[in-house]
Order: C-alpha cells, then sequence, then structure tokens
C-alpha cells in the first residue's frame, strides 16, 4: 500500500555520453532519501526516477541532476521528423565537404612524403587544413 504514495519524475536528460554518465546520475540520485529506484536510459537520454514526495521533491531531484553538469530537456517539445531530416542532411553535406579535403590533404602529404615538393604545397595545405576546421568541421 505504501507504493501507492510514490511518485515518478520522468526527465530528458542533455549531455549524456557514455555509460559513466548514467551511473554517475544512479548513484547521485540513490543518495537521495526518498528515492526508491532509478531507471537511466543512455541511448534515449532519458531517466526515470520513482521517490517519495513526502521526503523528497521534484525541485530536488531538477537540481541534482543540473548538479552534476546535465541538462533538462523539455520533453514536450520533440522534434519534428522533417527537422531531424534536415539536420541529418546538413550534416551529410559538411561530412562530405570535409572529407573532400581531407582527401585532397592526404594527396599532397603523399607527394611531399615521396619528394615532390612545392613552395606552394604548404599554403595550399594550410588553407585546406583551416576551411575544414572553421567552416564544416
Amino acid at each position: 500500500m505504501k507504493d501507492k504514495a510514490l511518485s515518478k519524475f520522468y526527465v530528458k536528460i542533455g549531455g549524456m555520453s557514455c555509460s559513466f554518465c548514467v551511473e554517475s546520475i544512479k548513484k547521485a540520485y540513490s543518495r537521495l532519501d526518498g528515492v526508491k529506484s532509478v531507471n537511466v536510459s543512455l541511448s534515449h537520454e532519458e531517466a526515470l526516477i520513482t521517490y517519495d514526495p513526502s521526503k523528497v521533491s521534484k525541485g530536488v531531484l531538477e537540481k541534482t541532476l543540473t548538479d552534476l553538469g546535465y541538462t533538462i530537456r523539455d520533453s514536450r517539445r520533440v522534434k519534428a521528423i522533417e527537422e531531424q531530416e534536415k539536420e541529418l542532411y546538413t550534416a551529410k553535406k559538411y561530412l562530405i565537404v570535409t572529407g573532400t579535403f581531407t582527401l585532397i590533404s592526404l594527396i599532397f602529404m603523399i607527394l611531399m612524403w615521396t619528394g615532390i615538393r612545392h613552395a606552394w604545397f604548404k599554403w595550399i595545405m594550410l588553407t585546406l587544413a583551416t576551411v575544414t576546421m572553421f567552416s564544416p568541421g
């Protein structure tokens, strides 16, 4: 009968990148008095915390997460599929441009390794590296 007094806190988490993040979040919430269970999904970047609202508040749960350095995303604001496809298309274009510049740089490096050197090679390499770093990449 005690379980009826428990509440659930569902949160979308920003900034998780590895299993260490998951364990850090689980450990931090498990140390709080009133938290009964913690389930964190790295692949979905979300957590479900079952807690006793008489012992710990939702605000404390949110602050615990932000104190760890993660952000709380608005779960109601899910990106539309069209927006995600647009982002993927843009990322693909950047990948192709960056890959092309990197391949051209590799060709120039191979030429220099084989003994074919020109004074202007270094300027082309610098330009390609700069464009790769500060434009798409």
